[in-house]
C-alpha cells in the first residue's frame, strides 16, 4: 500500500492486540500492577495505546451489544487510563483501600448487604469461603456476577460484587441480607436452591464444549490466576468458588465474562497464607476439582 515502515509496524501492533484491552479489562484485576504492566509492555507507545482504545469501541459497537456495553466500556476506559499513566512514567497507584462507605459498613461488623444499582457490597464476619458463599446466595437471586473483590479490615470481610439482574429488577436488599445471614449459619443450603434451579431449565439444544481449567502463569506476582472456560448456567461462580475452598484456596478478586452461552472466569486465588500456589502437585490438584466440579 506504499505505507512507511513506522506505520506498517504500528498497524501490525494493532491488529496483533486488537483484542488485548477488552479481555485484559474483563478478564484481569486492574488493581494488580502486573495487568498494567503487561499491556504497558505490548502496546509500547501512547500512540498505539489510543489506537487499540478506539479499535476497541468500534469493534464492540460493530459487533454488537453482547460484545459490548456500559460495563465493558468503563473498564476498558479505566484500563486505558492506567496504562496511558504508566507509559508516561507515573508510579502506580498504591493497593486500593476501602472507601468511606466500605470502611462505615465493616465497623459495624456482624454482617450486611448494600445494593446500589449494578453495585453489591455484602459486609460478614471474615472466614474462608465468604465470596464464593456469597456468589451462590445472588445466584439463587437470580442475580449474574460480572466481577468480584475482596478486602478485610480487622475482622471483618467486605466483598464487592458487580451484578446485574437476570431480568426484571435487583431483589429486595433486606431479603438478600437475610439468606446471606442464613447460609453463613448453615441453615440454608444453597446447592438445593440451586439445583432447583438448574432442573428448571431447558437442556441445550446443540452440543457443548467441555469445560477448561487453566492456571496462567506471570499474570500476578501476589496470586495465582486460574482462567475457567464453561456452559454457562446458574451458580457457576459459586461451584467454582466452592471446588476452591475444598482445596483451601480464597478467591482474592473474580472477573466473569459470558460469550454467548459459554462463560470465561477469571479467579485471582491465594492460600490461607495469602500466597500463590507455587506446589506443582496442588497445581494439578486445584484443576482437577474445579474440573471435577463442573461436570
Amino acid at each position: 500500500m506504499g505505507l512507511p515502515p513506522s506505520d506498517v509496524d504500528t498497524l501490525a501492533t494493532v491488529v496483533r492486540h486488537h483484542l488485548l484491552l477488552p479481555e485484559t479489562a474483563t478478564r484481569r484485576d486492574l488493581d494488580d500492577p502486573v495487568t498494567i504492566s503487561r499491556v504497558a509492555e505490548a502496546v509500547g507507545s501512547r500512540e498505539v495505546l489510543e489506537l487499540l482504545a478506539a479499535l476497541a469501541v468500534a469493534d464492540g459497537n460493530a459487533t454488537g451489544p453482547a460484545a459490548w456495553n456500559t460495563w465493558k466500556a468503563s473498564l476498558v476506559s479505566e484500563l486505558v487510563r492506567r496504562v496511558r499513566s504508566a507509559l508516561s512514567g507515573t508510579p502506580p497507584a498504591p493497593a486500593p483501600s476501602l472507601s468511606p462507605q466500605q470502611a462505615s459498613l465493616a465497623r459495624h461488623g456482624g454482617g450486611a448487604v448494600r445494593v446500589n444499582g449494578g453495585a453489591v457490597t455484602v459486609v460478614a464476619p471474615d472466614r474462608p469461603g465468604l465470596l464464593w458463599r456469597a456468589a451462590g446466595v445472588l445466584a439463587a437471586h437470580r442475580m449474574v456476577v460480572r466481577a468480584a473483590s475482596a478486602a478485610s479490615a480487622s475482622s471483618t470481610a467486605v466483598i464487592e460484587f458487580s451484578v446485574v439482574p437476570e431480568y426484571g429488577t435487583p431483589p429486595d436488599p433486606a431479603t438478600l441480607e437475610a439468606d446471606l445471614r442464613l447460609v453463613l449459619a448453615g441453615r440454608l443450603d444453597i446447592e438445593q436452591r440451586l439445583a432447583r434451579r438448574t432442573r428448571s431449565l431447558r437442556p441445550a439444544r446443540v452440543p457443548v464444549a467441555p469445560p477448561r481449567v487453566s492456571l496462567v502463569d506471570d499474570a500476578s506476582q501476589t496470586a495465582t490466576v486460574v482462567e475457567v472456560r464453561a456452559h454457562d448456567r446458574p451458580g457457576l461462580l459459586w461451584r467454582i468458588g466452592r471446588a476452591f475452598g475444598e482445596c483451601s484456596l480464597d478467591v482474592r478478586a473474580a472477573r466473569v465474562e459470558t460469550l454467548g452461552a459459554e462463560a470465561v472466569d477469571v479467579f485471582y486465588v491465594v492460600d490461607r497464607s495469602g500466597r500463590p500456589i507455587t506446589d506443582a502437585a496442588q497445581r494439578t490438584q486445584v484443576r482437577e476439582h474445579v474440573l471435577a466440579a463442573l461436570r
